[in-house]
């Protein structure tokens, strides 16, 4: 999960209330939002952490409605799908053991020896004993925008069932991760075209036109260009006029969207400014796109029983020449059947290429017609994760190359 993610759910559900700061894990300052007596913010790196008294009743009903935590919602931080009567405690076991360990001698006494293990499990017995309905879990970590939504309305439905009021936020869980799914890819330029985003938002339009032709200039050279136009064209459909979009509560049943925007000290450190991916249900592959305020990123990964493939087509500017660019595809390939890798970067710009162990040179024409060969298989690849699966089916264009 992501920041701009976390921030967009609260506001759908209306619980946005940032009230003081904390630092999270990379040392910035993230905002702590309080709803219900509960804390919510996120970490600073992948998940959010929510503290509070969460009531089991809530906890078991996630734990059994959704098994084997495929939304990455832990107890504790816990990484397996975790019972949460496991891990439930009451107030007067707070206090029990908070006493327990008001008696601990930091110099003199070992916080683990046999006398204090058998008060706490004492403690513990009494606790399972006890009436369930006064028990709450202390801490969750959410990873993913999907257990987020399915937190906060299964908790918002028990607050309605408590005052007596219609449960309505369960049965809308798809129409919310719609509606945040939809803003959050405005946020994100997606209906953006790469020279677009070159043209309006970047310093360096004049020099894009002119890499685009240098790269464009050479008969010998494949036609890479019309290549690559149908390969951003597949990566991003949103910006593909041969399809019509299929509606997004349909197509995010497909296909899980996942929008980042990076802070300025991620930014310093080289980080793209907004970030797409694309990952399909079923296979786990993806495709990504990147915009930076000096260049942009379409990729595809994607493994299946015969290949593991990497293809990144970048196009980036030097901040110090403003006369310098680099277009480039990157490649990591595996054949599983021959054991056979391949990690090449071929500068378009000035047909030079990269491979693993080598110095750069000239790239051979051999090598520039696999390179091309290799990037309409990428396109018919990238094409079931994003066509097959966000376009309106009975309006699908054929694309061909």
């Amino acid at each position: 999960m992501h920041r701009i993610e976390f921030k967009e759910t609260l506001k759908a559900f209306k619980i946005a209330n940032p009230i003081l700061d904390i630092k999270g894990n990379l040392g910035i300052d993230e905002e702590v939002h309080i709803w219900q007596n509960i804390a919510l913010y996120y970490s600073g790196s992948s998940y959010v952490v929510i503290k509070g008294k969460i009531p089991l009743e809530v906890a078991q009903i996630i734990y059994e409605k959704y098994p084997n935590n495929s939304y990455g919602i832990h107890i504790n931080g816990e990484e397996k799908s975790s019972n949460p009567r496991f891990y439930a405690i009451d107030e007067k076991f707070a206090r029990e053991i908070a006493e327990i360990e008001q008696t601990i001698n930091p110099i003199t006494n070992n916080p683990h020896s046999k006398e204090l293990l058998v008060k706490i499990k004492k403690a513990q017995a009494k606790l399972q004993e006890r009436n369930d309905n006064k028990k709450y879990i202390k801490t969750y970590h959410i990873d993913s925008l999907e257990g987020l939504v399915i937190f906060i309305a299964e908790l918002k439905d028990y607050y309605a069932r408590q005052l007596g009021y219609q449960e309505t936020e369960v049965q809308n869980i798809s129409k919310s991760i719609a509606l945040i799914t939809n803003e959050l890819l405005k946020k994100v330029y997606i209906t953006t075209c790469p020279q677009d985003w070159v043209k309006y938002y970047t310093l360096y339009y004049e020099t894009y036109i002119k890499a685009i032709a240098n790269s464009s200039k050479s008969k010998n050279n494949p036609n890479f260009r019309l290549a690559l136009e149908k390969f951003v064209q597949t990566i991003n459909p949103f910006i593909n006029l041969e399809i019509e979009l299929d509606s997004i509560e349909k197509y995010i049943e497909k296909v899980r969207i996942g929008a980042k925007i990076y802070n300025q000290y991620q930014i310093n450190q080289g980080a793209y400014l907004y970030e797409t991916k694309l990952q399909d249900r079923a296979s786990h592959n993806s495709v990504s796109i990147a915009y930076k305020n000096n260049g942009f990123s379409y990729g595809l990964e994607y493994s299946d029983e015969l290949k593991d493939l990497i293809l990144l087509y970048q196009f980036e500017f030097n901040s110090q020449n403003k006369e310098d660019a680099e277009e480039s595809i990157i490649i990591s390939f595996k054949d599983k059947k021959t054991n056979t890798c391949i990690k090449l970067k071929y500068n378009l710009t000035k047909g030079l290429i990269i491979k693993m162990g080598e110095k750069t040179r000239k790239a051979t024409m051999e090598e520039k017609l696999f390179i091309y060969e290799l990037l309409n298989q990428t396109i018919a690849l990238a094409s079931t994760i994003t066509i097959n699966n966000l376009a309106r089916q009975s309006q699908v264009k054929k694309l061909t190359l």
